[in-house]
């Protein structure tokens, strides 16, 4: 799920190959790590991405009912000091408010005064229960995803958890809730690559004008109702029901036993590497 051997150091080579050689079954939960490993080990890997308890799913558009247009959401927790803080900067004196539900009620990894934070625009608010959670989006015209900027400014890996990882709480918001999404950061981001493949909102930098920009444009109806509708549409692609059978077929098999996932988020031209198990 997350890397601790390619784009930063925590597990050696020899520890991983010799781990990766021996398995049946390689999963990733991106398309971005599964070229990043199989480029680097010339082993397969397949594409097993966040999914979502069936019963939160929904397959009818969810269109927009007296959402307050100047307010998103963010949900889950914020990886890296930067990203707060460049986040802060986007919002303070912008005219729209951030609210924030993190994982955490106090994220101690990060450092910040919720006065000072709400005085720019994001209010941090009490984690919610997950079943609870799409009742609260519905309230939201788009959400806000903090990634990283790939410029070598921040940790290694924190930029990892960017370039690789796929946020769960990505597919969690557009098969529950269909929400618009604004990715914050580089284009390259697995976050922003996933919004961009599926057309699910927007992918711009720590700008306040293209932050504005974007959500202005996410605001017209048409293309609320043109986002709301893939995500619908998509949602089922997403569910939980029936992945632990996935699992168990494909490790028997040694592969995939069948390749939704792969269709779902296929490789790339550049991801040329086809070996087997």
């Amino acid at each position: 799920m997350d890397d601790k051997n390619v784009c930063t150091n925590g597990i050696p080579d020899s520890l991983m190959e010799e781990l990766l050689a021996k398995s049946d079954l390689r999963l990733v939960i991106s398309p971005e790590m599964r070229e990043a490993y199989e480029r680097k080990y010339r082993l397969k890997f397949y594409l097993l991405p966040p999914l979502v308890s069936d019963e939160l799913l929904s397959s009818a558009p969810h269109h927009l009912n007296g959402a307050k247009p100047r307010r998103c959401v963010l949900i889950g927790n914020i990886w890296g000091q930067r990203w707060l803080d460049l986040l802060r900067k986007i919002f303070r004196n912008s005219g729209y408010t951030v609210d924030w539900y993190c994982n955490q009620k106090n994220p101690r990894a990060l450092s910040f005064d919720r006065a000072g934070l709400e005085q720019d625009g994001i209010r941090l608010l009490d984690p919610i229960p997950e079943a609870d959670l799409p009742a609260i989006l519905s309230q939201y015209a788009y959400a806000i995803v903090p990634s990283d900027t790939l410029d070598g400014k921040s940790p290694p890996s924190v930029q990892a958890i960017a370039e690789l990882s796929l946020p769960s709480r990505i597919p969690f918001m557009l098969a529950t809730s269909h929400l618009p999404i604004v990715v914050l950061g580089h284009p390259e981001t697995s976050a922003a690559r996933f919004v961009d493949r599926f057309k699910f909102g927007a992918v711009v930098p720590y700008d306040a004008d293209a932050v504005r920009s974007a959500l202005e444009r996410l605001s017209e109806p048409e293309i609320q109702s043109a986002i709301r509708s893939r995500a619908a549409a998509l949602s089922a692609a997403f569910s939980a029901r029936g992945s632990a059978d996935w699992i168990w077929r494909s490790l028997e098999a040694g592969e995939a036993c069948d390749l939704i996932y792969e269709k779902l988020m296929p490789p790339s031209q550049a991801e040329s590497f086809s070996g087997s198990n």
